[in-house]
């Protein structure tokens, strides 16, 4: 397959619309709304599109190693969760996370691309998967994994959901009126 050359600001630009598109864990087959999964096979398309070649990468985390209030993280749940986000060739292999969008900017780290450097991955990983094992369980998603998701975690997500919405509202509550507008837009 023929790439072709890449405008660096428009690839930035891409990334940065990615990511600040309001993360959400879907809690019903038909829930639109966007977790890690669908964030990054969105910017995967993207970026193939700009002529990028790149590539799904897993890794585990675990919810208790990210800055959530106890009262959620004693909600019961499996600790342990996988993680999804993209690898992009830009002259080597960089990592791209786009998982936290700015309006979470007060409690999670907000990646910000400069176009050929790795980003910070949204979680912190207690085991990477190699590129092959990644298409793998990427294909393993079905309709049957998804309902036993939600019945052992979706009151957990339910909760964690409520809780960035509440913070993304902060947020928009310190803009100056004017500034507010335009930044509900994105979101």
């Amino acid at each position: 397959m023929l790439f072709k050359i890449y405008s660096k600001m428009n690839i930035i630009k891409i990334f940065n619309s990615i990511r600040d598109i309001p993360y959400k864990i879907p809690l019903f087959l038909t829930d639109e709304s966007i977790d890690c999964g669908k964030k990054h096979q969105r910017l995967y398309k993207l970026l193939e599109r700009e002529g990028i070649k790149v590539r799904f990468r897993v890794c585990v985390f675990l919810w208790s190693d990210l800055n959530i209030p106890k009262y959620i993280l004693k909600i019961p749940h499996d600790d342990t969760c996988e993680h999804l986000y993209i690898e992009a060739f830009v002259k080597k292999w960089v990592a791209l996370d786009t998982t936290w969008d700015i309006g979470l900017k007060n409690i999670f780290n907000i990646n910000i691309w400069d176009g050929k450097s790795n980003t910070n991955l949204a979680v912190k990983p207690i085991k990477i998967y190699e590129p092959q094992k990644n298409k793998k369980l990427l294909h393993n998603q079905t309709k049957e994994s998804f309902l036993k998701d939600i019945n052992n975690n979706g009151k957990f997500y339910k909760e964690l959901n409520k809780w960035l919405e509440t913070e993304r509202t902060k947020i928009f509550n310190e803009l100056p009126r004017s500034r507010a507008g335009e930044v509900s837009k994105q979101f």
